[in-house]
């Protein structure tokens, strides 16, 4: 839960004016406390994101993200 809601954060911080209509994860390496995740996203189209987690270990989550502006 606390990787999607971080997930939904990152979009909603990049677009603000959108709306989170769902989220999409899949979970891979873990990330421990102290690591730093590092969260980059993608525009496929207008209503779908792309975002991949990274940390130390490797890809933490991907996910697909759908909003609507």
């Amino acid at each position: 839960l606390t990787t999607t809601g971080l997930v939904q954060r990152y979009v909603s911080a990049w677009a603000p004016d959108a709306v989170v209509r769902s989220v999409s994860i899949r979970l891979g390496v873990p990330c421990h406390a102290g690591e730093t995740l590092t969260l980059s996203g993608q525009a496929l189209d207008d209503e779908i994101v792309a975002v991949t987690g990274r940390c130390s270990l490797g890809d933490h989550v991907t996910a697909t993200v759908r909003i609507t502006r």
